[in-house]
């Protein structure tokens, strides 16, 4: 990968703004993106030089992925990180968050009672939301593979087939694929299941006249996708209800990516697909955000929902998912990556919705 040098920069000017003499990173997300390092352990950033500290099983790993980063080997990644800090005299540390367990963060200061730790949530968030080229080009390809291998299984999503193994075939397809490892296990929920946003497929055999959901993804190069698609199984589209829910939520993901373009507030993306499945009489029964930041983790920066305070810029790429579940009847969501650009949004995903 090579000394990353405009990630670090812009890592370094946030510790510069929080008078900061170093960082630490523990998500293997973080360390990816600053070193590409693809192993376990801990990354420090100061003095304008890389450190990582982790153990003997990935010394030859982390020399051939991230040379220009110094290794240290320690058996306890906290105890060496401890005792890079003591040597190199930093007073002021900032650490992700969101990366490290209490537990882990109990032990890091007792192992540092003379440095001052400073947690760091929102500004180390940001900065992965703006995708390079290069980026860009990895979540296009895994989405390419999750699709491809979406295809070969389609033919099986039918009645009688069994919800768990057409996640395990779907898997099975994408890693023949190419796709190094799946970002998320897959989602395939039928008939009354369909109502359950986030179902662990299960034995049931699907139905004749119902709804299945299908929540997939894949990776390439540490990169994510992910995508789901909602269909009627059986003869015609499905009763009155599961057209009316369907043709909704279709509305609301088409109103929601018309949104999207720069200097636009993510808000008012989530508010267009919520507007327009309140209107219907459904907003009760939409019960998550509208999307998600996708890159090297499938959740990550910016959230499109109410709550969120992001502007949207050219190179942001996130998912536009709205849903509709409704108990004992079932659920429809469609979910589709769209990459912001200059002139608005850019539908990554090419399998159609209708």
């Amino acid at each position: 990968m090579g000394w990353p040098e405009e990630r670090i920069n812009r890592a370094f000017r946030v510790a510069q703004a929080r008078k900061l003499d170093a960082l630490l990173f523990f998500s293997p997300e973080f360390i990816n993106y600053f070193s590409g390092f693809r192993g376990e352990g801990i990354l420090a950033l100061g003095s304008g030089k890389g450190f990582l500290v982790s153990d003997g099983r990935y010394l030859t790993q982390a020399r051939e992925e991230a040379p220009e980063f110094e290794f240290r080997l320690s058996r306890s990644w906290l105890s060496g990180t401890a005792e890079l800090i003591g040597e190199k005299g930093f007073a002021r540390v900032g650490f992700e968050a969101e990366g490290i367990p209490y537990i882990g963060f109990q032990r890091l200061k007792e192992l540092s009672p003379g440095w001052e730790l400073c947690p760091l949530d929102e500004e180390l968030k940001k900065l992965r939301m703006v995708k390079e080229p290069g980026e860009i080009e990895r979540i296009r390809r895994a989405l390419a593979i999750a699709e491809q291998a979406f295809e070969q299984i389609r033919p099986r999503i039918r009645s009688g087939g069994r919800e768990r193994d057409i996640a395990l075939e779907f898997e099975y397809a994408a890693r023949r694929l190419g796709s190094e490892n799946l970002p998320f296990d897959p989602i395939v929920a039928s008939g009354p299941r369909s109502a359950l946003p986030h179902a662990i497929p299960s034995d049931r055999l699907l139905g004749e006249e119902e709804l299945i959901i299908v929540d997939y993804g894949a990776r390439a190069e540490g990169y994510a996708s992910d995508q789901t698609r909602t269909a009627w199984l059986g003869n015609g589209r499905g009763g009155r209800e599961e057209i009316r829910i369907y043709q909704a939520v279709q509305a609301a993901q088409r109103e929601a990516i018309a949104a999207v373009r720069p200097g636009v507030p993510a808000r008012v993306v989530d508010r267009a697909a919520r507007g327009r499945i309140a209107a219907g009489g459904w907003g009760e029964f939409f019960r998550h955000s509208t999307g998600h930041g996708v890159g090297l983790a499938v959740h990550e920066a910016p959230t499109i929902s109410e709550d969120s305070d992001v502007i949207l810029e050219p190179g942001m790429v996130f998912t536009i998912e709205p849903g509709i579940y409704i108990p004992e009847l079932g659920g429809v969501r469609i979910e589709d990556m769209v990459l912001v650009t200059a002139e608005g949004a850019e539908v990554l995903t090419s399998i159609r919705s209708d």
